[in-house]
C-alpha cells in the first residue's frame, strides 16, 4: 500500500462515518398539543330539537387583546356572509347591519374557529367553521364549514356530575342528564407548529342560537337569533396553554338572555344557558 493510499482511505472512512451519522439521525416530531374543553348548560342539552345551536368560538391568533364577541340580531337573508352566525364582524360598535357585507374586522372582535353543535333527528351534528380572510388583509371573504367532528374522538356529550333530583347527591358522568359538551381539540390540526409553539393562551366564548318561528322565508328557515351571551359587555375569556397548570374551571357564568320568547316549546331557558366551563392543556 503506497503512502498515497492512506489519505484516500482516511477520506473514505470519514465520508462513511458522516453518512452513517446522517442515517442514524432521528427527527423528533413536535408534541401533540391538545386542549380539553368542557362547556355545561344549566339543565340539559336540547337533543330532541333541531332549532337550537350550541356554539364555541375560539380566537387562535395569539393576540390577547382580541377575542370573539357576539352580537345580535343579524340578517335573515341567505347567502349574505354571516347570515346564520352569532359572532358579528363589523366596523361599527356594536354595529347591527340589516344586510351583512364583507368588510374590515372590527378591532378587538376576532374569532378564527367556531364549533357548532345542533341535533338532527336526535343525533348530534358538530361542525368546525372557519372565517377566511382575503389574501393579505383582515377583510373577511367568507365563512364556511370545514369538517364534521367525530363523536367519541373529537367530542363527547356527557353528564357533568352535578347534583340532580336528590339535593347534595352528585351524579356521575352518564348517570344524569346530558348537560355537557366535551371537546378534544388537537391544536396541531389548526395552527402551524411555528405559531403553535409560541401560543401561550387563546380566547374563547360560548353562545346559544335559536331559530325563531318567524325565521322561515318561503319555506327556507334561514334565520337564527342569539339567545344569550356572557356579561353585558360581551366579554370573552382566556384559556391558558400551559401543560404545567392544573385543570381550569369557572362555575358561575354571567349569562344574559336576549330572546327568551324565541325558545321553542318544551325547551327551558336553562337548556340554552351555559353556566360553566373547564379546560386543560396537554402535550404528549
Amino acid at each position: 500500500m503506497t503512502s498515497r493510499t492512506f489519505p484516500l482511505l482516511a477520506a473514505g472512512l470519514l465520508a462513511a462515518g458522516a453518512l452513517g451519522a446522517c442515517a442514524n439521525a432521528v427527527t423528533v416530531p413536535p408534541p401533540q398539543r391538545t386542549l380539553l374543553f368542557r362547556a355545561t348548560v344549566a339543565r340539559q342539552l336540547a337533543q330532541q330539537n333541531q332549532d337550537i345551536r350550541y356554539i364555541v368560538a375560539l380566537d387562535l391568533s395569539g393576540n390577547p387583546d382580541d377575542g370573539p364577541k357576539p352580537y345580535g340580531p343579524w340578517p335573515l337573508e341567505k347567502p349574505a356572509v354571516g347570515w346564520d352566525l352569532p359572532f358579528y364582524v363589523t366596523d361599527k360598535t356594536p354595529g347591527i347591519n340589516l344586510v351583512y357585507v364583507s368588510q374590515p374586522v372590527e378591532p378587538g372582535n376576532v374569532w378564527t374557529h367556531m364549533f357548532v353543535l345542533n341535533f338532527v333527528g336526535g343525533a348530534p351534528v358538530f361542525q368546525q367553521w372557519e372565517q377566511v380572510f382575503k389574501a393579505g388583509t383582515r377583510t373577511r371573504d367568507r365563512i364556511e364549514p370545514r369538517q364534521n367532528l367525530s363523536q367519541g374522538q373529537d367530542f363527547r356529550l356527557i353528564n357533568s356530575g352535578v347534583p340532580t333530583s336528590a339535593p347534595g347527591t352528585p351524579a356521575g358522568p352518564g348517570s344524569g342528564p346530558v348537560d355537557t359538551i366535551e371537546l378534544t381539540l388537537v391544536l396541531n390540526r389548526f395552527i402551524p407548529e411555528d405559531d403553535l409553539k409560541n401560543l401561550k393562551q387563546l380566547e374563547a366564548n360560548l353562545v346559544t342560537a335559536v331559530r325563531p318561528p318567524d325565521a322561515a322565508i318561503n319555506g327556507d328557515p334561514t334565520g337564527w337569533k342569539l339567545d344569550q351571551w356572557f356579561s353585558a359587555n360581551n366579554t370573552y375569556f382566556s384559556l391558558a396553554l400551559n401543560k404545567d397548570l392544573p385543570l381550569e374551571r369557572r362555575d358561575a357564568l354571567d349569562a344574559t338572555p336576549l330572546y327568551p320568547q324565541n325558545i321553542p316549546p318544551g325547551i327551558t331557558q336553562d337548556d340554552v344557558t351555559f353556566k360553566a366551563y373547564a379546560s386543560e392543556y396537554k402535550e404528549q
